[in-house]
């Protein structure tokens, strides 16, 4: 807004100074005067003997004002006709100079009544621009007034707030305290699933020993088993083959004892050899318990018949 005043004040100032009245008056009070400037600029004494001369010999009205006034007042009359053709030659060189520079760089001049319309143009602006400024500052002291009182009523809920703050300070540190509690016992409880976790470990490779040691096992009653197979084929054929000769004897020699016994006994060597000792002594003891007649050959034929009676309960003693 000063920027605005001064620049209005500085036209102003410049339209007023341009004018050939005052510069013709200067002039002739200076033709009339100058005197009175040398003695006080440049003359001997003090200033006071010179402010003295002066006024005893220069200050009058006709040479101060009226003979100046005068001359102004003359030259004013006659400077339009002194000055028309000079302007006039003045004005055609200086449009032939324009002429000449807009030719060469491809600017347009304006014309006075252009120039004055613009020059009032930019006077409304620069109101509008005062007159915008001023509401400007106007919207400006409104918003710091605003701005003071939400400042105000921000510190009064500041204070209002700062207990329910302490409030939220003290949970923050029970919560924190419960946090560190909550962490030493995960970290027990972590340690406690290590340790488990190791049981556990242990107890898979306990397992798997078991299981190694049990597939050893099946391994072994499997080749066992296959053996008692091999055994239980054997004594079959055997039993056949005593069951033949037995039938062989029952029908030749019905009342000879001794040799049915001999042959008992052919069939318990027999049956020792085999690989599996009690087996032998359970056929042998049965066999050694029957005697020469025809109904206890009957019960040999009865258990060589059926050997598998005897076998699983021997294999799994």
């Amino acid at each position: 807004m000063f920027k605005a005043f001064s620049d209005s004040f500085r036209l102003s100032l410049i339209e007023r100074t341009s004018s050939p009245f005052i510069g013709i008056f200067i002039t002739a009070w200076l033709s009339f005067n100058w005197r009175a400037l040398l003695i006080l600029i440049w003359g001997e004494g003090s200033i006071n003997a010179r402010l003295a001369v002066i006024d005893e010999k220069y200050i009058n009205t006709h040479d101060n004002l009226g003979w100046p006034l005068l001359a102004t007042a003359i030259a004013v009359a006659a400077y339009p006709l002194i000055t028309y053709y000079p302007f006039k030659l003045w004005q055609w060189s200086k449009r032939k100079k324009e002429i000449i520079v807009e030719d060469n760089d491809s600017q347009k001049r304006i014309t006075a009544e252009t120039y004055q319309k613009l020059k009032a143009d930019l006077k409304n602006q620069r109101e509008t621009l005062s007159d915008i400024i001023a509401d400007h500052d106007s919207a400006k002291a409104l918003a710091f007034e605003e701005r003071d009182k939400a400042q105000a009523a921000l510190e009064e809920a500041g204070k209002t707030h700062s207990d329910e703050y302490e409030q939220i300070l003290g949970i923050k540190e029970k919560l924190s305290s419960q946090l560190e509690t909550m962490t030493g016992q995960y970290q027990g409880q972590s340690k406690r699933s290590d340790e488990l976790e190791e049981e556990n470990n242990g107890l898979i490779n306990s397992i798997k020993s078991l299981e190694d040691h049990t597939t050893r096992l099946e391994s072994r009653c499997n080749k066992f088993a296959e053996e008692r197979d091999e055994a239980v084929e054997k004594i079959s054929i055997l039993s056949n083959q005593h069951e033949a000769k037995l039938q062989e004897l029952a029908v030749v020699h019905k009342d000879s004892a001794g040799e049915l016994k001999t042959q008992l006994k052919v069939a318990q060597s027999e049956l020792d050899r085999l690989k599996n000792p009690l087996l032998g002594q359970t056929l042998g003891s049965q066999l050694s318990g029957l005697t020469g007649s025809g109904q206890k050959s009957a019960g040999l034929s009865d258990v060589i018949r059926s050997p598998k009676t005897v076998l699983p309960d021997a294999f799994k003693k």
